[in-house]
C-alpha cells in the first residue's frame, strides 16, 4: 500500500543521511501535505512519521506540536507573523502538525484567504524555508480542499511538493480496527473461536459500506461504543434468568468481557457524518456540527498528550496483506 512504501522510501533516505551524514536526499521530505478522508488516521501518521525521523536522529526532539490552521491567524493586524513564528520556535528540531490546513482558505471566494490568512501562508513559507534542517512540517486535510490550499501561493506548491494521502479502509479492517480497540484498549475479549472479527466485517460491509469513507477507523471506535451497552444488558439478562438458561455465577463470570456478533447487530451507531464541504465526503449535517466535533476531537487528542489510542496504527489500509501499517 501507498503509506508502507512512502515509509520504506524514507526509511532508505534516512539511513543515507545517518550513514552519510548528507541532509540533501532529504530535499523536501521534511514538508509533507497528508491527506485522506475523516478517520484515516492523519494524526496517527503524522506521529509516527515524527517518531520515525527522531529514532533516526534526522530530528533531534520528539517534541510534537499539533495546532489547528485558523489558530495560526492574528485577531488584529500585526499579530499573526509573531504568532507563527513562535509557534515555530516552539516546534524546532521535532514536528510541526497543522491540521485543517485547508481552512484557511477554504472560505474564501478568491481561493486566497482573508489578508490574516495569507500572513500566516507566508511567514509559515519564511520560517520554512529558514529551518529546513531542524524542522518536520506537515500540513494535514482532506484532498480536495488541500489543492485549494496548495494553489492559493505558488511557495506552496515549491516548498511542500511531497505529498501522502491515505486511502479509506475496508469493512474487515474496520472489524480489525474494532477489535483492537475492544481487546488492546477497553480490556475486552472478542469471540475468536466463532470468527467475530470475520462476522463483523461482513456485517459493517452490508450495513454500513457506503458510509465507510464517512467515518473509517472512527466507524470501528463508535461500534465498540455501543456494542459494550449492548453486551452489558445481555450478561444481565443473564444473570436475572440463570436457572432458565442453565448456567451459574461462574459461567456468567466467564463470559462477561466477551463481545459476540449479537452485541453488534441492532442499534446503529451514530455515523451519518456531518462532513460538507470538503471535496472528498458528504453528509445531511451542518459546518458548525461538525467543526464542533472536530475541536472535541482535538482537545481529547492534545489532553491525553500521546497516542495511548493508536488504533488505526496497526491496521493496514486496502491491498496490504500485512498486519501492520507502518
Amino acid at each position: 500500500n501507498n503509506v508502507k512504501q512512502w515509509f520504506k522510501k524514507l526509511k532508505k533516505t534516512a539511513k543515507y543521511v545517518e550513514l552519510t551524514g548528507n541532509m540533501a536526499p532529504l530535499g523536501s521530505s521534511l514538508n509533507l501535505i497528508l491527506t485522506g478522508n475523516p478517520g484515516t488516521g492523519k494524526t496517527t501518521t503524522a506521529r509516527l512519521i515524527a517518531k520515525y525521523l527522531h529514532a533516526f536522529g534526522i530530528l533531534a526532539s520528539n517534541t510534537f506540536t499539533e495546532v489547528n490552521a485558523l489558530a495560526l491567524k492574528g485577531s488584529y493586524v500585526g499579530q499573526t507573523a509573531p504568532l507563527v513564528q513562535q509557534t515555530v520556535r516552539d516546534s524546532i528540531g521535532g514536528c510541526l502538525f497543522i491540521d485543517e490546513a485547508y481552512a484557511l482558505v477554504t472560505n474564501s471566494p478568491d481561493g486566497k484567504g482573508d489578508s490574516f490568512s495569507q500572513e500566516v501562508v507566508r511567514t509559515l513559507l519564511t520560517e520554512v524555508e529558514n529551518h529546513r534542517s531542524d524542522l518536520l512540517v506537515i500540513m494535514a486535510g482532506y484532498e480536495g480542499p488541500m489543492e485549494l490550499l496548495l494553489n492559493s501561493d505558488p511557495g506552496l506548491q515549491s516548498r511542500f511538493s511531497s505529498r501522502l494521502h491515505l486511502i479509506d479502509y475496508n469493512s474487515y479492517e474496520i472489524a480489525q480496527i474494532a477489535e483492537h480497540v475492544a481487546t488492546k484498549v477497553k480490556n475486552y475479549k472478542f469471540d475468536i473461536n466463532n470468527n467475530l472479527t470475520k462476522d463483523l466485517g461482513l456485517l459493517i460491509e452490508k450495513k454500513y459500506g457506503d458510509k465507510i469513507h464517512q467515518n473509517n477507523g472512527r466507524l470501528g471506535v463508535n461500534l465498540i461504543e455501543r456494542a459494550t451497552e449492548k453486551l452489558a444488558s445481555r450478561i444481565i439478562d443473564l444473570q436475572e434468568n440463570m436457572s432458565t438458561n442453565n448456567m451459574n455465577h461462574e459461567d456468567i463470570m466467564a463470559v462477561h468481557d466477551m463481545f459476540i456478533i449479537d452485541d453488534f447487530m441492532d442499534d446503529s451507531p451514530n455515523i451519518n457524518s456531518n462532513h460538507s464541504g470538503n471535496g472528498n465526503v458528504s453528509g445531511s449535517g451542518s459546518n458548525a456540527d461538525y467543526e464542533e466535533a472536530r475541536i472535541k476531537r482535538r482537545e481529547q487528542r492534545l489532553n491525553n498528550n500521546e497516542d495511548k489510542s493508536l488504533y488505526c496504527q496497526v491496521i493496514p489500509p486496502s491491498g496490504s496483506n500485512s498486519n501492520s501499517k507502518s
